[in-house]
């Protein structure tokens, strides 16, 4: 082989790696695994919610059980439906969560028998779940930047993926705003 025609092959394969790279970093950004769904316990207690969410932190499990909390008794079930199978409920509720981009997903089933006209019985699954979205959306911060010498004292606000930031020198008084925003996450 000639050298003209190695340096053109190392370049299609340099192109194709990059390629690869971009697609492969492309799906791992836009994959998002399903929500998981637990069934609530009778005692919502953050010891009980441990148990159904044994891989979580401490402070993760007590936001869970607080959200659990004030979605049971300040709001009714984002969703309410029957279903003949728990797996058919499931499906339905990994459906809404991902409609809704939600974290996890708690569920409250209640199996109801109804009787038709006839008197014959079916037993049915009444199904409540609630959406839970483990992500803030308001974060405040603070922070020091030193610009040509010039030490700013920051402070910001962050609404979803946009901040507003504000720059302050106490030596000079200058003063100065920013925004940023957040064209990437993972």
């Amino acid at each position: 082989m000639s050298e003209k025609v190695k340096k053109i092959m190392m370049r299609v394969a340099g192109v194709l790696l990059v390629l690869l790279i971009v697609y492969g970093g492309y799906f791992m950004l836009t994959k998002k695994s399903e929500p998981e769904i637990v069934r609530v316990p009778a005692d919502i207690s953050t010891k009980e919610v441990k148990k159904y969410f044994p891989m979580e932190s401490e402070a993760t499990v007590k936001d869970i059980t607080h959200q659990m909390e004030r979605a049971k008794e300040k709001q009714a079930p984002q969703y309410h439906y029957y279903t003949i199978t728990q797996k058919e409920a499931d499906a339905k509720a990994k459906e809404y969560a991902k409609a809704q981009k939600a974290d996890k997903v708690v569920k409250e089933s209640r199996e109801v028998v109804i009787k038709d006209d006839a008197g014959n019985k079916t037993s049915v699954i009444e199904n409540d779940y609630y959406a839970i979205n483990m992500e803030r959306k308001h974060r405040i911060k603070t922070g020091v930047a030193v610009v040509d010498d010039d030490t700013y004292i920051k402070v910001a606000y962050q609404n979803q993926d946009v901040e507003y930031e504000v720059y302050h020198s106490p030596q000079t008084g200058k003063t100065g705003v920013g925004v940023e925003v957040t064209i990437a996450k993972w």
